[in-house]
C-alpha cells in the first residue's frame, strides 16, 4: 500500500504553491491513502501568545479558513486526517470563555468540516505496522517512539523532516518527521524566526512500510 503523509499545513497560512503540487503528486503516483498529520488549521487568532496588530479579525481568519477547507476538499476528496494542537485552539478558547458545550461542538473542527470523504482522527492511525501521529502528546523524536513502540512511526509537530532506523525487539524500525507545508512568510509563522532549526517543505510516501522523503 502506497500511503502519503501530509505535515502541517496551518490553514489559512498555508504553502498553496507546494501544497497543489502534493496535490499533482498524489494523483502521478497513484496513492492508496492520503493522511494529513494534524496542524490543518493554525488558530492563530486563538493564540495564547501575543497577536500581531496587523493581523486580521478572528471572523476573518475563521472565514477564510472556511474558504480554505473546501479548496483543500477539491484537491483531496479523501483523506484521513489526525488532530492536532493547532486544531484544538478554537475550542480551548471557547472553553476558557465558557461557552455551551453544544456550541463548542459546532465549531469543533472536525464537526464543522465533516465533509464526504474526510475521517478524522483524534488518536494515532496505525496502517500496515506503521503508526501515524500528530506527535504533540509526547515531546520525543519519532524514532524514539519508534524504538518504544517496537513499530514504525511517521508524525508531524516538529517541522523537520528526515528518517532514522533503529533495531527494536529484534526488528528493524523507523521513526519519520513529516515536514511542514506553512507559508513561513505569514504572520502565524512568526514566532519561529530566530529559531536554528529551519522548516522543511516536504512530505513523506509510504510504500508497502518503505519510507522516502518526497520534495515538492
Amino acid at each position: 500500500m502506497k500511503v502519503l503523509a501530509i505535515p502541517d499545513i496551518h490553514l489559512p497560512f498555508t504553502n498553496w504553491v507546494k501544497l497543489q503540487a502534493v496535490a499533482k503528486l498524489a494523483l502521478k503516483l497513484n496513492v492508496d491513502r492520503i493522511i494529513q498529520l494534524g496542524d490543518i488549521i493554525d488558530g492563530y487568532s486563538w493564540s495564547r501568545f501575543e497577536k500581531e496588530v496587523s493581523h486580521d479579525a478572528p471572523d476573518i481568519e475563521h472565514k477564510r479558513v472556511c474558504e480554505n477547507m473546501k479548496k483543500m476538499h477539491r484537491l483531496f476528496p479523501e483523506m484521513d486526517i489526525l488532530v492536532g494542537n493547532h486544531d484544538h485552539r478554537m475550542i480551548k478558547s471557547a472553553k476558557i470563555g465558557r461557552l455551551p458545550t453544544k456550541h463548542q461542538n459546532m465549531i469543533a473542527p472536525w464537526n464543522e468540516f465533516n465533509f464526504e470523504g474526510w475521517a478524522w482522527h483524534h488518536k494515532p492511525l496505525e496502517i500496515d505496522k506503521v503508526v501515524y501521529m500528530h506527535g504533540d502528546f509526547a515531546p520525543m523524536k519519532a524514532i524514539d517512539k519508534a524504538n518504544l513502540l517496537g513499530k514504525s512511526v511517521v508524525q508531524g509537530h516538529t517541522h523537520q523532516c528526515y528518517i532514522e532506523f533503529v533495531e527494536t525487539l529484534g526488528h528493524s524500525v523507523f521513526g519519520a518527521e513529516a515536514g511542514c507545508l506553512i507559508d513561513t512568510s505569514s504572520v502565524a509563522f512568526s514566532y519561529h524566526k530566530g529559531l536554528r532549526k529551519a522548516v522543511a517543505d516536504k512530505c513523506m510516501l509510504i510504500d508497502n512500510g518503505h519510507p522516502m522523503i518526497i520534495s515538492v
